[in-house]
């Protein structure tokens, strides 16, 4: 039977019962950001499994119509995979977000900070010990320069990749999740607690294969993970993301006015 766990401001809803807690690693990332490369390369790893927990939120950006029979779910997913060496690693697929509404915008906070902090307070009592953030959302091509790829590591404050001494700008949710989780673990406490932005340079348009390419390697050369790039629901993504002929983002729930199905359901 599904398991309801509430938190301040966050329901988490568990396919069958909650999970155990033991050492794991979490990788949150978002949809409907520019080249989608954080979607494309976590499907092709995530597959055709199904979410083993859902979460809910009223301060989720979730609009009021939807469509049936495949009703577009208003919560974030999460789901379940093991490395090569069979430790538990959880990917957190961000659905929706509520954007700010200029980039001065502090009333913002107002709905991301209680998420956050909730989901980040859940994965710890799950036992997560290293996180990771996947993003492609960059404000500085000065900062990037000519880097595919940009780490940042919360605890030591220190960023591999970009160019030197420069300042790499980031909008919600690309930090405030390893902030949080930076500051409430202590890396010297022999846990080997890990807060880590991997932010990947691309396109604008559609879907961008290299920087797909570039996160690819990343589950698979430092994570260990099994990854299917080609899969039937991963090319079901791409031929979705590549038909979008403006600026190639996505926003929640993925309607097209044009689309008389009555919109992308993914």
């Amino acid at each position: 039977m599904p398991e309801m766990e509430s938190y301040e401001d966050i329901d988490v809803i568990w396919t069958d019962k909650a999970h155990e807690t033991k050492p794991s690693a979490l990788i949150i990332f978002m949809q409907g950001e520019s080249g989608h490369a954080s979607l494309v390369s976590s499907m092709s790893v995530i597959g055709g499994r199904e979410p083993v927990a859902r979460i809910y939120s009223r301060y989720q950006s979730v609009e009021p119509f939807n469509a049936i029979p495949d009703l577009l779910e208003p919560c974030w997913l999460v789901y379940e995979l093991e490395d090569e060496e069979g430790d538990r690693i959880y990917l957190l697929r961000l659905t929706n977000w509520p954007e700010p509404n200029t980039p001065t915008d502090t009333t913002n906070w107002l709905w991301c900070y209680p998420m956050a902090r909730d989901v980040v307070n859940l994965f710890l009592e799950l036992g997560v010990e290293q996180l990771f953030m996947l993003t492609s959302v960059a404000h500085s091509e000065k900062a990037i320069g000519g880097s595919d790829l940009i780490m940042y590591d919360f605890h030591d404050k220190d960023m591999k990749g970009g160019v030197q001494n420069s300042e790499l700008g980031l909008m919600t949710p690309c930090w405030i999740f390893c902030e949080l989780y930076a500051k409430l673990t202590d890396r010297d406490s022999g846990n080997g607690y890990l807060s880590m932005l991997i932010c990947v340079k691309s396109d604008n348009m559609g879907v961008d294969e290299v920087a797909v390419q570039h996160l690819i390697d990343f589950y698979s050369d430092s994570l260990g993970l099994k990854v299917d790039s080609d899969s039937t629901t991963v090319n079901e993504f791409r031929g979705i993301l590549n038909s979008f002929e403006t600026d190639g983002r996505l926003n929640p729930p993925f309607f097209d006015e044009n689309d008389s199905s009555g919109g992308y359901h993914i």
